[in-house]
């Protein structure tokens, strides 16, 4: 009997062990590019080395620019990253300079990336990350986030400057723009049809056309704090309902922030300075939420044109060269609580007078309407 528990035993303690044998995982390698490649380095192009990759290995890029266009397929964990201290250029004359595709858990780091028709791409890849790279003359896109897989991905503290889009997500859903610093081009970050998104704290500045767009149904996504200046439209929210725009701070833009039809945003706490509109509702923008904002110094403080059920409260508008706050065929907005104050025109104007008002002006502070 003794002798079977004991053959029992010996035999669990071997399934056991070769088990873990073949459960044990290989450790990552560190794989290294530069110039020449073998004997100082393992390769010469940072292709060659993801080709020779494992999942989670690291690639450490050294000093150097590399022509080429470099693609990153099917990956579970790999790390491409510049060499402490060193200056390191991919450059492209076309395609996708560097491309991720159907992968997760992929880094790029540290490298600056030249020329193609987009910098970096993740297509349908999710919990990837691009960190502290440069991206310069990407015909179209700098940073690129496309399709439905694009998921929990972070793009953060990247320099980007490109001639059309900066960053751009398109149909990826809960990804995090982060304190990247965006200058030139057409329009700095553009997010649609995604959903659920964190812009947060980056710098965008002289763009020919919109610092951030929101569009094409994009929801629920939070854009938060950033810094925008010297642009054509600072924030633009186009055919996407329930975001939030909070706490941004938006100078020197023909307009500041625009909602154009678009319901249920939420418009909170920004400062605001333009050479035309300030806050500008228009074209169907119904149900949305502005409040807390500080405009100043612009053409049209806060306008409601043809958006109707909105609420603007609590707002302070100051020295308007036209009107603080105007409605202009809108009807049903509760306009209340709001401080007024050095318009040029009138602080307040409502176009329903000399009809009765269509719109509910309560307990606002100001000179001068025209009812």
């Amino acid at each position: 009997m003794k002798r079977k528990i004991f053959s029992i035993l010996f035999a669990l303690v071997l399934v056991l062990t070769f088990s873990l044998v073949i459960a044990a995982p290989v450790a990552a390698a560190v794989i290294t590019v530069g110039p020449g490649g073998p004997p100082t380095y393992d390769h010469a192009t940072i292709q060659a080395a993801i080709d020779a990759a494992s999942p989670y290995d690291t690639i450490i890029v050294h000093e150097g620019t590399y022509n080429e266009n470099v693609v990153i397929q099917g990956f579970n964990g790999l790390t491409v990253k510049a060499a402490d201290g060193d200056t390191v250029t991919v450059q492209a004359t076309g395609g996708n300079v560097i491309l991720v595709r159907d992968s997760s858990f992929v880094t790029i780091e540290g490298l600056t990336v030249t020329g193609g028709e987009h910098g970096i791409v993740l297509w349908d890849s999710h919990d990837c990350t691009v960190l502290e790279n440069v991206i310069i003359g990407s015909e179209i896109v700098g940073i690129f986030l496309w399709g439905a897989s694009s998921t929990g991905n972070t793009v953060q503290k990247n320099e980007v400057s490109s001639d059309w889009f900066g960053i751009t997500v398109n149909a990826g859903d809960q990804n995090y723009i982060v304190e990247n610093e965006i200058s030139g081009g057409k329009t700095g970050i553009s997010v649609g049809n995604s959903d659920d998104n964190l812009v947060s704290e980056n710098e965008i500045s002289s763009t020919e056309a919109e610092g951030i767009l929101l569009y094409n149904g994009s929801t629920q996504n939070e854009i938060k704090e950033n810094e925008i200046s010297d642009v054509w439209w600072g924030i633009v929210v186009r055919d996407a309902d329930s975001n939030e725009l909070v706490e941004n701070e938006i100078s020197d833009s023909l307009t500041g922030i625009s909602v154009a039809n678009s319901e249920d945003n939420q418009v909170l706490e920004n400062e605001v300075t333009a050479d035309f509109e300030g806050i500008f509702l228009l074209g169907s923008a119904d149900n949305n939420q502005v409040q807390g904002n500080e405009v100043s110094d612009s053409g049209w403080g806060i306008v409601l044109n043809g958006a109707n059920d909105n609420e603007v409260l609590n707002n302070e508008v100051a020295d308007s060269t036209a009107a603080g706050i105007s409605a202009w065929w809108a009807t049903g907005n509760l306009i209340k609580d709001n401080e007024v104050s050095d318009s040029d025109w009138l602080d307040l104007y409502d176009h329903s007078v000399p009809l009765p008002l269509d719109n509910d002006w309560e307990d606002n502070e100001y000179e001068t309407s025209n009812f």
